[in-house]
């Protein structure tokens, strides 16, 4: 299934009803990882198969590491697939000088100081229970 059994969909039709949505029910998620040469030789199979000129991965460091990996791998072939790696997680783990924020970290940020602020009301007003919140690793 996905990138190792060629599994592709075209999505031109089954894009409406997920814009403005986030996506990811669409994209669909997998705990599949590319670490041995037989992967990274499948993968570059099933882009070649399918006449793809990029592949792109999202995901947290896991992913951002196996994308590196599959570029060098494609590279050292000289495969036309580009492969792009795009930041996604609620934990800010990628952010360094070159990645400003990552897909999920502004959602997550603003929901978190929304139930902060709610919090912070109502302890205001009732002034006789104690709060003490953890929010995220």
């Amino acid at each position: 299934q996905g990138l190792f059994g060629a599994h592709a969909v075209r999505i031109e039709d089954l894009v409406a009803p997920y814009r403005r949505t986030g996506g990811f029910d669409l994209l669909g998620r997998t705990q599949d990882s590319i670490k041995s040469e037989d992967e990274r030789a499948k993968a570059l199979a099933t882009c070649g198969k399918l006449g793809l000129s990029g592949l792109i991965l999202i995901g947290g460091t896991r992913t951002a590491t196996d994308a590196a990996y599959l570029a060098e791998y494609f590279a050292a072939r000289q495969a036309p697939t580009s492969i792009v790696a795009i930041p996604c997680g609620i934990e800010g783990s990628l952010m360094n000088p070159f990645v400003e924020v990552s897909l999920g970290f502004d959602s997550a940020s603003k929901t978190m100081a929304a139930l902060v602020g709610n919090i912070c009301t109502d302890g205001a007003s009732a002034r006789k229970y104690y709060y003490f919140l953890r929010i995220m690793d």
